[in-house]
């Protein structure tokens, strides 16, 4: 992911984080409000990112969904050599 930050548009008392006294977070002054000139672009490659961690994300639930309801099968033999290959290794 790639960010880029326009000097620019900040003034100096723009650049410090400020300490919120309710949550404790660091945050920018002026980043809240509407009309701000922050701006942030996403690279293709983070974009395929996103979508393979959507596509993981479906099938753990698909995963979660089979142990759940008892239909989750795998067999032992292969299972049993890919640990013994790992600590093997």
């Amino acid at each position: 992911m790639r960010l880029q930050l326009d000097s620019s548009a900040l003034r100096p008392q723009d650049s410090l984080p400020v300490q919120s006294p309710t949550t404790g977070a660091a945050t920018v002054p002026g980043t809240d409000r509407p009309g701000s000139l922050d701006s942030v672009g996403v690279s293709g490659i983070s974009v395929a990112i996103g979508q393979l961690a959507a596509e993981r994300t479906a099938r753990i639930v698909q995963l979660a969904s089979a142990v759940r309801n008892g239909t989750y099968n795998v067999a032992s033999g292969p299972v049993g050599r890919a640990i013994l290959n790992q600590a093997a290794n």
